[in-house]
């Protein structure tokens, strides 16, 4: 299976998945569900992203390895839970529609906590959106230069796109935005782009 088709799949699961949980009168908790909390070191934590809880200056960023297993173990819940209680998606309705595509940049996230205060919760002190809505995260890396970029892309449903912009537009560092504004000079993200998905 291509690189492209399996976003596809990933995404058809998380938009799935969000519909089935998503409540505008939660923000902060419906689309995090308590199963498919992240592991890290095989413990629940929302510490996705960091490796300590010193706060603001004192964190260190997790490596993009050890923060791939991490997403890749909340895709595999997932995609699980949605077979054992068969509503896994067999049928693939048009992906563009209900909902949008969001990047987020953890290592340009100053751990603020402003879009959190912002969204009633719906993006963490971390900048992170709700773990539900995650689809995949991405090592990329600019067409002439050697350093990876490292891109969580989440989907988020259409009755929280307005909430998820009103925290986007108090993000001071641009950690979180909308991924159709990923430069088209990242490989995945010109798949994604000539595929129609962004």
């Amino acid at each position: 299976m291509s690189d492209i088709e399996l976003f596809k799949q990933y995404l058809l699961e998380t938009s799935t998945w969000c519909s089935v949980y998503a409540s505008t009168d939660d923000p902060e908790h419906c689309l995090r569900t308590a199963y498919l909390q992240p592991l890290y070191q095989d413990n629940p934590s929302n510490l996705v992203w960091c490796s300590t809880t010193l706060g603001g200056r004192g964190k260190q960023l997790l490596p993009g390895e050890e923060a791939l297993s991490v997403v890749n173990t909340v895709v595999e819940r997932r995609r699980g839970a949605l077979q054992a209680e068969n509503q896994y998606p067999h049928l693939k309705p048009p992906l563009s529609v209900g909902g949008k595509l969001l990047a987020f940049v953890p290592a340009q996230s100053l751990w603020d906590g402003a879009s959190e205060e912002e969204t009633g919760g719906f993006f963490d002190t971390d900048n992170t959106p709700p773990w539900d809505t995650w689809v995949q995260f991405v090592r990329d890396s600019y067409q002439k230069e050697s350093n990876d970029v490292w891109y969580l892309l989440s989907w988020i449903p259409e009755a929280f796109i307005n909430l998820a912009q009103s925290g986007i537009d108090v993000n001071p560092e641009g950690c979180i935005f909308w991924a159709e504004r990923l430069s088209s000079t990242l490989p995945f993200v010109g798949q994604l782009k000539t595929a129609g998905l962004l």
